[in-house]
């Protein structure tokens, strides 16, 4: 089977997971995005001088920042993005089909708001700033609190091969083994995620993830 194969397989309406596991991310960050947003939400109450707004926005910055690395670690990413900037991890995220686009619009339009460390934002952007991050924050975290472990997933049409997956996070890896029921040998994908390979397969697994 190949590679072009296994996707096919994965990605037909006829698979579905047979087995699978379930994983909550271990974050190795004292604070958390929700935290950061909090902050946020507490420095925009607390007036409209300038130090008040530029914490909230740095403080709303600071979540995307930390949810964003968190999802670069769920994915096992994290290795190498540490030398990546915001807008090629964002990419990163657009690719895996994990942010809707009227977000990542959002996202981007407020991008130049951040990036300009001395202009001092008014209370409205600031506000929709935070309301962006926390709609971003929202539409992510599954994939931090409830990431699809190791599974197996099976085809109703082709019944006597399956797919044994392994993720090795911690090795930025994932395993894909080709089993045939009732037959010792398998063909086995081993892929690194720094090959385009790794994005294309996540891509469709947690589109089957989110299908089932």
């Amino acid at each position: 089977m190949e590679f072009s194969e296994v996707i096919d397989f994965l990605s037909n309406d006829n698979s579905y997971w047979s087995s699978r596991g379930h994983e909550e991310i271990d974050i190795p960050f004292d604070v958390t995005p929700s935290e950061y947003l909090s902050f946020a939400e507490f420095d925009l109450e607390s007036g409209t001088e300038k130090h008040s707004l530029i914490n909230a926005l740095s403080n709303a910055k600071r979540s995307l920042d930390c949810q964003i690395d968190c999802l670069m670690i769920a994915f096992g990413f994290f290795g190498n993005s540490k030398k990546w900037n915001v807008p090629k991890k964002i990419e990163t995220l657009k690719n895996l089909g994990i942010i809707a686009p009227r977000i990542l619009n959002k996202i981007n339009s407020v991008r130049n708001l951040v990036e300009h460390e001395f202009v001092v934002p008014n209370k409205e952007q600031v506000s929709d700033f935070i309301d962006i991050v926390a709609l971003f924050n929202a539409s992510t975290e599954k994939h931090i609190f409830n990431f699809p472990g190791d599974s197996q997933i099976e085809h109703d049409l082709i019944k006597e091969v399956f797919l044994d997956i392994k993720f090795k996070r911690n090795q930025r890896n994932i395993k894909i083994e080709v089993r045939e029921k009732g037959v010792t040998d398998r063909q086995i994908f081993n892929i690194d995620s720094s090959h385009d390979n790794y994005i294309i397969f996540m891509k469709h697994y947690i589109e089957n993830f989110s299908k089932s």
